[in-house]
């Protein structure tokens, strides 16, 4: 593939990304050749259906939310830092007007149950690597000595992350700030619990 199709081809995903974050999972592939200025043509010659330019950008989303989970996770040398930058992060980019939400609950929740059949191994896969992102941080705290070996890793990556998807939920129901300040509060106790066990 040359350079010219590989950037056709980027166009396309990229702007998939895009327009499904911003404006949902039923955006028109229309809209996705505007925004990337290519023809329905063009469309066809890399992907042979909009299901197929789903697939990919579900791929680029997880690898996009993958990377600032273990980028975030590097820097950080004990789990409040981890859970309090998170938040921190995510609270500047929701007033910027960057962030509207966890983008691939979003699309599941646009999804029939036809279209979850679809997509939900894709789906799947992403929520157990990011699971699993978590729960490298938390076993590598413990190997430090900055939590307990005896620690149940996977049920604290769990909570952590059934925190963070109920708080962006309920922000995004209300667009209330105060979403943002418990779940600041709530990170510092599943913090603080997870010291004191």
């Amino acid at each position: 593939m040359s350079e010219v199709q590989k950037d056709s081809r980027q166009k396309l995903i990229d702007s998939a990304v895009e327009l499904f974050y911003r404006d949902g999972y039923r955006t028109g592939l229309s809209d996705i050749l505007r925004t990337a200025g290519l023809n329905k043509s063009t469309f066809y010659h890399y992907f042979e259906s909009k299901e197929a330019l789903v697939l990919e950008a579900l791929t680029l989303r997880s690898e996009s939310e993958h990377k600032f989970l273990r980028d975030l996770a590097a820097k950080k040398k004990d789990l409040g830092t981890f859970l309090s930058s998170w938040v921190q992060t995510v609270t500047r980019a929701a007033r910027s007007g960057k962030f509207v939400g966890c983008p691939l609950a979003a699309f599941a929740y646009q999804l029939s149950e036809a279209e979850a059949k679809v997509y939900g191994d894709r789906l799947a896969l992403t929520t157990h690597r990011w699971l699993g992102d978590v729960v490298q941080l938390i076993e590598s705290l413990k190997k430090a000595g900055s939590l307990s070996a005896t620690l149940d890793a996977e049920a604290l990556g769990m909570r952590i992350l059934t925190a963070y998807e109920g708080a962006v939920t309920m922000w995004r129901l209300t667009r209330s700030d105060h979403h943002w300040t418990h779940l600041k509060q709530e990170f510092a106790r599943i913090a603080r619990d997870a010291v004191e066990t």
